[in-house]
């Protein structure tokens, strides 16, 4: 199969597309959990995040070729795109809990598959936030029963 063919616009797809989305399916977070962090947290962490996703994707079109990395990684970000629409623009929060733990499970799937050490790097830091984010969705569902 052939190569992605990279261009340096998938450095930022994943923000971009995020931040389309977030314009088109705009969101109010009405809950908050004690262990939750200052708003403004989440912009700076989700935009460095999503750079990071950037990055993986720009790599793996210079090294993989079209394969199931390819399908881990979309299937991993579409979740990921979702989630804030599902969780508190429909208010199902326990979907959250199950998203964040298929988004974790992808991400070590991914890291496992990629061959490139700078594409794993750049995913650690996605997991661990993923990690904090079960705990912080894990403390919605609890706190709104």
């Amino acid at each position: 199969m052939n190569n992605l063919r990279p261009s340096h616009g998938f450095l930022v797809f994943p923000l971009v597309i995020s931040q389309i989305i977030n314009f088109i399916l705009p969101v109010s977070y009405p809950k908050q959990t004690f262990i939750q962090p200052p708003s403004y947290v989440f912009g700076i962490v989700w935009t460095a995040i999503y750079l990071l996703l950037g990055i993986v994707l720009y790599r793996m079109g210079k090294i993989e070729t079209l394969s199931i990395t390819v399908i881990v990684y979309t299937l991993n970000l579409l979740i990921n795109l979702s989630w804030s629409h599902i969780v508190f623009g429909l208010n199902f929060y326990n979907y959250g809990i199950f998203s964040i733990l298929l988004m974790i499970m992808l991400n070590f799937v991914l890291i496992v598959l990629i061959d490139d050490k700078v594409s794993k790097l750049c995913l650690i830091p996605y997991t661990i936030w993923l990690m904090f984010a079960l705990l912080l969705q894990i403390e919605l569902v609890r706190s709104s029963k």
